[in-house]
């Protein structure tokens, strides 16, 4: 997937506000769900491409051990969220590759981060429930892909 969507500025703004960051891709997720409803897929891949990559990028930002943990845990569930979500805009538009190009990028990004959270048992279980859920989405992109062939 293209991980260019944001300038190297404001990624490095992101790092520094993490909090700003977190409200920035709420809003951008309700405006690519809005443009969804509309049915302007084109402009919602677009917009939550930005989206999830700010997620990405919140996800990166170092973390102190005695942060709020659900922070970080709401974290990697909006990621997944996003990933999911955009995956299926891509669907929609009928860029097969480009769905199942970024659940396999979701599922090894989260694979990385997964050995960060070794001392925090509750981040690993949640990490290993949404490695679960991305699978599920990837075994059913898959699935839907096969279908749409036979048809």
């Amino acid at each position: 997937m293209n991980q260019n969507a944001l300038c190297p500025v404001y990624k490095k703004w992101l790092h520094k506000n993490v909090h700003n960051a977190r409200l920035h891709r709420t809003q951008m997720l309700q405006q690519a769900q809005g443009l969804c409803k509309n049915g302007d897929f084109q402009a919602a891949s677009s917009v939550c491409s930005c989206a999830y990559e700010i997620a990405k990028v919140v996800l990166l930002t170092p973390f102190a051990t005695e942060e709020d943990q659900s922070h970080i845990r709401q974290d990697y569930f909006t990621y997944v969220t996003l990933c999911i979500y955009l995956s299926g805009i891509f669907e929609r538009t009928g860029d097969l590759l480009q769905s199942s190009e970024l659940l396999s990028d979701c599922q090894k990004q989260l694979l990385a981060l997964l050995p960060l959270h070794a001392l925090l048992p509750q981040n690993c279980e949640v990490i290993s429930k949404l490695l679960h859920v991305v699978e599920q989405a990837e075994n059913q992109s898959k699935y839907s892909v096969n279908t749409s062939c036979i048809h």
